[in-house]
């Protein structure tokens, strides 16, 4: 298991610092969790509690598989088959949207709970 994650950090530090992109691929990361967090802001405030929390755990669940699966193809890679930069590059969007996406979600449930929302 270690070996593997290691593997896996290894590789993108080694791609991400060949990307010329790698720049606008973080960039882009941001502007895609952000605009997730909008649609899901949106929902919270004309849908309700309900409703947000489903689309937050529907956009959460496609987010993590999507990294398992970016994560997956880079660890299977063989050592003679460079690893394809898109891959790489879906990795990184995915991963910190989700992240992006999971903290601002997380610290608006618990600014809804401490207010009495």
């Amino acid at each position: 298991m270690f070996n593997t994650k290691q593997k896996l950090l290894i590789t993108l530090l080694d791609m991400t610092k060949k990307d010329p992109l790698s720049v606008q691929t973080k960039a882009c990361a941001y502007i895609f969790g952000l605009a997730l967090l909008l649609a899901w802001t949106y929902v919270l405030i004309s849908s309700g509690l309900i409703i947000s929390l489903i689309l937050a755990v529907i956009f959460v669940a496609g987010l993590y598989f999507q990294v398992n699966r970016y994560a997956s193809k880079l660890i299977n890679s063989s050592s003679t088959q460079k690893p394809r930069i898109e891959d790489i590059r879906l990795l990184v969007v995915s991963s910190k949207s989700m992240i992006l996406f999971c903290i601002g979600a997380l610290v608006a449930y618990v600014a809804m709970l401490f207010n009495g929302g």
